[in-house]
């Protein structure tokens, strides 16, 4: 250690190499301090920033507002759906309400075919059922069919019609949909 200060003292380049290299570390932590000075002050301001948004968010009045309206529209809308206490209720229900509209709206030669219902992904409580009819074109039935789909308190999506002129009699062929929600059996 002692020849080392000897050293020191005696060596003039060697005292100017050692300052030489702290005065570069020294200037490396201050450009690196200043560095993580100003990614701090971004991230402040941008905190700062977020917390102004948030009051302004908290000091609106309409978000309950806006909540009671929104679970009025989600009454509205579940008032329009139909209503089985299970998926194959569900399918003989549409299929019920659909032959006697037919036989009202006296169709000839009806072919009705209802699929199974399935569940919606994304409500695991609401089935979709569809179902395909198929009779000879006769514009009043088809009409009075079509304004009672029309007026139905419940949602029936008429999803194609088709018209079909390419037979001795004209045919046409109809898709609809229904949504059920599932309810308590009666």
């Amino acid at each position: 250690m002692t020849e080392l200060l000897e050293e020191l003292r005696n060596n003039t380049r060697l005292r100017l190499g050692i300052w030489l290299i702290l005065a570069i570390l020294l200037l490396y932590g201050l450009l690196k301090l200043g560095k993580v000075q100003q990614t701090l002050q971004t991230e402040y301001q941008q905190a700062a920033q977020q917390h102004i948004q948030l009051q302004d968010i908290h000091e609106q009045t309409f978000w309950l507002e806006r909540a009671k309206q929104a679970r009025a529209l989600r009454v509205e809308v579940e008032d329009k759906l139909w209503q089985s206490a299970s998926k194959g209720l569900a399918q003989a229900d549409l299929q019920a309400w659909l032959n006697r509209w037919i036989k009202i709206s006296k169709l000839s030669k009806p072919k009705l075919n209802v699929e199974s219902a399935f569940v919606l992904p994304e409500q695991s409580n609401i089935w979709q059922v569809s179902a395909q009819l198929n009779a000879e074109f006769d514009a009043k039935a088809l009409q009075l069919l079509l304004n009672k789909i029309a007026e139905n308190p419940q949602w029936l999506v008429v999803e194609r019609l088709d018209i079909q002129n390419n037979q001795r009699k004209p045919r046409f062929k109809l898709s609809v949909k229904a949504f059920f929600q599932a309810s308590p059996a009666s």
